[in-house]
């Protein structure tokens, strides 16, 4: 038994002899050349540059511990630099490590400069760096200590780029045990908007990542100073917060917000009820919120109710929402199959909605050709509807809206959607893919009254018309004006009941003196030209309109057109004919029979938003003359006839009638004349527009 004890004692000392010299042996041939050395080749195998000014410092037990001057890191396969800091001391205790727990006793970084890009796909500039298959780590904090940090983040989907500078984070012991102080500074700055706030996190924190446990007591955020041009407050409390497998609990959280600036106001209240359930599995069972706003002269007030339970390891979410902004009533249900990729279906209803409220109108000066990016569309599949009684939106009032959205494979439609409106029926269909940047658009308008809805939508009161249009449009392109440049398709419009405003032609050839003698046209809002019916077909090529089969019928004149439409150059060129018909006898009068078959050139031009149009006056006298012209010839020609077949009294009314013919030519001729005469020849060159 003695021997035995013996030779247990005698292996003892021989393995702790052993023990001694491997620990000399990883002393000297460990040291912090070699770290140095081992840490600057891993980047390197991820196509990163790792540079370590000096030899690091270098302990390894009782606990392994790393002293290290500047540092910096750089972006995969780049120079520019992700990560930069003056000097960083760590140190983990060894024998944790042996049963997985890493016990981090210090974390000390001075002078930490990081950058941080999220690129259009959601993906961060140094996922490469983390492992996602290895499991949580049971991690035991002792200090952590980052003083004079900067963190620069760019969301390349958004365009938003802050910085946080003057960034201090402390943290006391955190054993998972028992929650341990935490205390966060830091001030962010930006641009596009201008950013300047300044925000701190503090309160008592437990976790172990490894057990997916989190505890919070009296956790407090608060963020205050300016965004834009307002000033802001944002506070957030929690007095107490416990999650994990087991069950997660806590007391209720509130939030207020606060935004005050020159163009805006908003106060508004969120309390959201303790969660129940566990870490995976959750319930919210109420968030309420009120809100008061205003937007330059807009008053806005609401208030909403959400539900929300999800189930993490299944990555899905189901939310309700009952809810009245302003006026309206509005309920909606969300259901997340999954998040990763995201499949999703929702449904929304209004009873109504007036959209232009609460939609920023477009601000002058702002960049015409901005860039379309629908990346965002590719990897999601998403389907829902919406419902509305009433609706407004581009000032457009519609009823009985329904559309149905469906998202997949990168392309979204919106449809088949349908609505009444002024009078009648809208129904179509959208479909935007993100690959090409390709856009269809199918709509057909039924009994519409065009007229008063290019009023609404255009603010322009040029025509009236109740009828039916017709869109079959197509495009692609990466900006707005590419857009418009590809467009390519067919309008079709066909009207009843339709008019001109502004002016009556039929008024101005019965008075065709007059006409001539006006010097420009004016747009006169309480005159129009009537017609029956009015039809006109486009045909849209590399985002250029044209048409020439405008046929728009009254009982005195008849009028088409031909001209083009210029999308890309946001430009008109139309000239419009409006011919007198000869069954205009017993309505315009003498004057009017006599210049039957004689055209009145409109000319339509400029830009699209605010067009000119003025009478071709020259057209219009040289079209007279033709016409006098004409009838002198026929008049003389009928006096000759008369007097061939007739006899004795004939021979009288022959004469008559020649003088008849004679006096009716000279007077219609010389009376043009002396009209283009009187004015120095002005008709034959266009007037001016007005």
């Amino acid at each position: 038994m003695v021997k035995s004890a013996k030779y247990v004692l005698y292996g003892v000392s021989t393995v702790a002899a052993l023990a001694l010299l491997a620990v000399g042996a990883v002393v000297f041939i460990v040291d912090g050349a070699f770290v140095k050395g081992r840490l600057q080749q891993l980047m390197s195998g991820k196509h990163r540059t790792l540079t370590i000014n000096g030899t690091p410092t270098l302990t390894l037990f009782p606990v392994a511990r790393i002293t290290l001057g500047r540092l910096s890191l750089s972006e995969v396969g780049s120079d520019t630099n992700f990560v930069v800091l003056d000097s960083a001391d760590v140190a983990v205790r060894v024998m944790p490590l042996l049963s997985g727990v890493v016990q981090l006793e210090l974390f000390k970084v001075s002078g930490l400069k990081a950058r941080v890009i999220s690129d259009k796909n959601g993906r961060l500039n140094f996922s490469d760096l983390l492992d996602p298959t290895t499991p949580n780590p049971t991690v035991h904090v002792g200090e952590v200590n980052i003083a004079q940090a900067q963190l620069y983040y760019h969301d390349e989907l958004t365009g938003q780029a802050l910085t946080l500078v003057e960034m201090k984070l402390t943290a006391g012991r955190l054993d998972g045990v028992i929650p341990g102080p935490v205390a966060l500074a830091a001030r962010i700055v930006g641009h596009q908007p201008e950013v300047d706030l300044h925000a701190t996190i503090s309160g008592a924190l437990r976790y172990d990542l490894a057990k997916e446990e989190i505890g919070a007591e009296q956790f407090l955020f608060k963020v205050d100073g300016h965004y834009d041009t307002d000033t802001l407050l944002a506070e957030l409390t929690a007095p107490r917060v416990e999650i994990s497998p087991a069950r997660a609990t806590g007391s209720a959280v509130n939030a207020i917000l606060k935004l005050s600036g020159p163009k805006r106001q908003a106060n508004a209240t969120l309390k959201m009820a303790a969660i129940e359930g566990t870490a995976a599995a959750f319930t919210i069972p109420d968030i309420a919120a009120e809100w008061t706003a205003a937007i330059g002269n807009k008053p806005f007030t609401g208030a909403a109710h959400v539900s929300i339970k999800a189930s993490l390891p299944k990555h899905t979410l189901d939310a309700t929402l009952v809810s009245t902004l302003d006026e309206s009533a509005i309920n909606a249900t969300l259901n997340v199959l999954d998040t990763d990729p995201l499949k999703a279906k929702f449904d929304i209803g209004v009873d109504h909605i007036d959209l232009d409220r609460y939609i920023p109108a477009a601000r002058k000066g702002a960049k015409s050709d901005s860039v379309i990016d629908l990346s965002m569309l590719k990897g999601k599949s998403v389907n829902g509807t919406f419902h509305a009684d009433a609706l407004t939106m581009s000032r457009a009032r519609l009823q009985k809206v329904a559309i149905t959205v469906a998202l997949a494979n990168g392309t979204l439609t919106i449809g088949p959607h349908s609505a009444s409106l002024y009078g009648g029926t809208l129904v179509g269909a959208l479909s935007v893919t993100a690959d090409s940047n390709r856009i269809l658009v199918k709509e057909t308008l039924e009994n519409v009254a065009v007229g008063t809805l290019m009023r609404d939508i255009a603010r322009q009161d040029r025509f009236d018309g109740r009828g039916s249009v017709d869109l079959d449009l197509r495009t692609l392109g990466t900006t707005s004006l590419a857009i418009k440049r590809a467009l390519n398709g067919s309008v079709k419009v066909s009207l009843r009941d339709a008019a001109i405003k502004g002016v009556n032609l039929a008024e101005r050839v019965r008075n065709v003196k007059a006409t001539l003698l006006r010097r420009k046209e004016t747009y006169d809002p309480s005159t129009k030209t009537d017609f029956s019916t009015m039809r006109v077909n486009f045909t849209i090529k590399n985002g250029v309109a044209f048409s020439d089969d405008l046929n728009a019928l009254s009982p005195f004149l008849r009028l088409g057109g031909v001209g083009n439409i210029d999308f890309g150059r946001n430009t008109i060129a139309y000239v419009a004919n409006a011919k007198v018909v000869a069954t205009s006898r017993g309505q315009g009068g003498r004057e009017a029979v006599d210049v039957a078959g004689v055209s009145i050139p409109i000319q339509v031009s400029g830009p699209l938003d605010k067009p000119e149009w003025h009478i071709d006056y020259s057209g219009l006298a040289r079209g007279v003359a033709a016409g006098a012209g004409t009838l002198a010839k026929k008049g003389a020609e009928g006096a000759g006839t008369l007097a061939k077949k007739g006899a004795g009294g004939a021979g009288t009314l022959a004469k008559k009638g020649a003088g008849g013919a004679g006096t009716v030519a000279k007077k219609g001729v010389g009376g043009v004349g002396g009209v283009i005469k009187g004015f120095g020849g002005r008709f034959r060159k266009k007037q001016p527009p007005p």
